[in-house]
């Protein structure tokens, strides 16, 4: 196991989650069994893939792409998704479309990593991610570098 995903399960294992969850890109590795669950009502997974390893995914969209209302949800994951993205301003803004008010963002960005497919297209720094956070509408509670150039973000979507 990698140092950046010992982080991550490190990080996430200390999440506790309450009400309904929309996993966004979590077909690969669906964020439930990864965090505290404290009454998850409602879990989705939203990926441009239907299904991988037996797992089923609830919503199939490209994220890069403005997409229909799907509903409300109380928490939204991002985790190893944003360096695959080409237009985060648009994934950002869905993703905040479908949270409640205040609902929570819990998302990764890499910095320095080597590409890891042939649809790796982005790299953040620390201040770009405050810049992307606060253009699409949300608050930073937390964030975190555990690791030189692997960020963990906290946001509240202020809607």
């Amino acid at each position: 196991m990698s140092e950046i995903r010992r982080k991550l399960i490190e990080w996430l294992s200390k999440i506790e989650i309450s009400g309904s969850v929309i996993d966004v890109g979590g077909i690969s590795w669906p964020m439930r069994f990864q965090v505290v669950d404290k009454g998850i009502t409602d879990y989705k997974i939203l990926d441009k893939r239907e299904e991988r390893k037996g797992i089923n995914t609830d919503y199939v969209y490209d994220i890069n792409k403005k997409f229909p209302h799907i509903g409300f949800y109380d928490n939204a994951f991002c985790t190893e998704v944003m360096q695959f993205i080409y237009d985060p301003f648009t994934v950002l803004n869905n993703i905040r479309y479908i949270l409640k008010d205040n609902g929570k963002l819990f998302i990764t960005f890499h910095l320095t990593h080597p590409p890891m497919k042939d649809s790796d297209y982005l790299r953040y720094t620390e201040k770009g991610i405050r810049k992307l956070l606060k253009e699409t509408g949300f608050e930073i509670e937390e964030l975190i570098e555990p690791i030189k150039g692997y960020y963990l973000v906290k946001a509240i979507c202020q809607n």
